[in-house]
C-alpha cells in the first residue's frame, strides 16, 4: 500500500511540473506587468553638436517574445521636451528601428521606452530602462555613449 501511494504522489508531482512547464515558460521577466511579448530592451545612441543638431537613434525590442499583436510600444526622448514615436505590435515584429532630431543640443538627454499590451488605457506593461529618467546615470551623452547601450 505505501509503494502504491508514493508512486501515485511521484506521478501526480511529474504531472504538476510537466503542467506548470508551459506557465512559467510563457511568464516575462519580474519587472515585467504582462506576458513575454511586453518584455522590452533598448538600445541608442546620441550623436551631433552641443547646442546645434544632433540624432537619437537606436532599437526597440520584445527580446523574449514577437511582439503582442496590438500592443503599443514607445519610446521617448526627453531633451527640455518630449519626443516620442509609437509602433503598433502585430504579433509578427520583434523590433523596432527609431531616430528622432534634437535642436539645441544639450549634453545628456533620456531616452526610454514604455509597452502596453493593448491601446486601451494607461496601463504599462513595461519600461526600458526601469527607472526611466528617474536615474541620471541611465542618460545618453552627446557623442560619448552613455547608460542607454542596452537596457531593458
Amino acid at each position: 500500500m505505501k509503494k502504491r501511494i508514493a508512486v501515485i504522489a511521484t506521478l501526480a508531482v511529474t504531472a504538476a511540473v510537466v503542467l506548470g512547464l508551459p506557465a512559467v515558460a510563457n511568464t516575462a521577466a519580474p519587472d515585467v506587468r504582462g506576458p513575454k511579448c511586453a518584455d522590452i530592451r533598448l538600445t541608442g545612441d546620441y550623436t551631433g553638436t552641443l547646442g546645434g543638431n544632433a540624432t537619437v537613434s537606436g532599437t526597440l525590442l520584445t527580446p523574449s517574445a514577437l511582439s503582442c499583436n496590438g500592443g503599443v510600444y514607445t519610446v521617448y526622448v526627453v531633451d527640455g521636451g518630449t519626443q516620442t514615436q509609437a509602433f503598433i505590435g502585430d504579433g509578427s515584429t520583434q523590433d523596432w528601428a527609431f531616430s528622432f532630431t534634437v535642436s539645441s543640443a544639450p549634453s545628456t538627454i533620456c531616452l526610454y521606452a514604455t509597452s502596453q499590451t493593448s491601446s486601451k488605457g494607461n496601463n504599462f506593461a513595461d519600461t526600458a530602462p526601469d527607472t526611466a529618467c528617474s536615474d541620471t546615470s541611465q542618460y545618453l551623452v552627446l557623442n560619448g555613449g552613455g547608460g542607454a547601450s542596452g537596457f531593458g
